[in-house]
């Protein structure tokens, strides 16, 4: 990829906003690759389609793994302020022997 001429801020992605991995395709369409092309060519990059393609499945893969992460978090702190709600529903954990 070449450099680019000039930098751009992402913006911050709003809560409703956002897209779920069920609504995105498996496969991604020739039209997204095309449009992305254009994108970087008029922030000033020069990619191919292959790259582009590339970028499109690293783009879909990170907000993938964000999606996962902000779940993650707002599970931990649910669980923090309910944490009685683990003990209610929880079950001991018991040691098994088995006679070898």
């Amino acid at each position: 990829m070449s450099p680019p001429t000039r930098t751009v801020q992402e913006a911050p992605v709003l809560l409703g906003d956002g897209v779920s991995a069920d609504s995105l395709q498996r496969k991604i369409p020739r039209k997204w690759v095309r449009d992305a092309v254009g994108v970087l060519l008029g922030d000033g990059y020069a990619v191919s389609p292959n790259q582009a393609l590339r970028l499109l499945h690293e783009w879909r893969a990170w907000r993938r793994k964000d999606a996962e992460q902000f779940i993650a978090d707002e599970f931990l702190a649910f669980a923090k302020k309910r944490g009685d709600l683990m003990l209610v529903r929880g079950k001991r954990h018991t040691d098994w022997r088995t006679a070898t």
